[in-house]
């Protein structure tokens, strides 16, 4: 329908193609283009993961120029993105590309994991730091024993008050 209230009924704006990015919406069983090194081909939607990610199967023929691992009749991810001239175009990911991308994302965990248990160590430290302070702050030092003060023993002389109180 019509973008601008200037424009006559059933009528669309013409938009330049690379502003129209984003709205292909992909569906199974539909078909796109797909770049992989060497070659582009058409190839079945499998599945959708997102509006950007989806699962494609190749065609069973492909023209072995090299410089990729991609088979014929296979299934493989494809993810949108932008190429050259600024162009929306889908890219086949290849296995080498997912083992580099798991490879990554273990190695930043791992650097995650390093950085939050030496945020835990220092944490210890300053306590630490802190107990030591207050245990110097005390007059006669923890663990350290306490002179006792001799005081007169007093002896007591009848029952104690509450029990009096309730007897009566």
């Amino acid at each position: 329908m019509a973008d601008s209230p200037l424009s006559p009924p059933g009528t669309e704006v013409v938009a330049p193609y690379l502003t129209k990015r984003n709205r292909y919406k992909p569906e199974v069983g539909k078909f796109i283009n797909v770049e992989i090194p060497g070659e582009r081909l058409r190839a079945e939607i499998k599945g959708v993961s997102s509006e950007d990610v989806v699962l494609v199967e190749f065609p069973k023929v492909l023209v072995s120029r090299g410089g990729h691992s991609f088979v014929g009749g296979g299934l493989y991810p494809a993810k949108r993105t932008l190429g050259d001239h600024d162009i929306e175009v889908w890219k086949a990911v290849s296995e080498f590309e997912l083992q580099q991308q798991e490879a990554r994302a273990r190695f930043e965990q791992e650097q995650r994991e390093i950085a939050a248990q030496a945020e835990r160590d220092r944490i210890a430290e300053i306590r630490k730091r802190d107990l030591a302070e207050q245990a110097a702050a005390i007059p006669h030092g923890i663990g350290a024993e306490v002179p006792v003060v001799d005081a007169p023993h007093r002896e007591v002389l009848g029952p104690r008050r509450s029990k009096i109180s309730r007897s009566v």
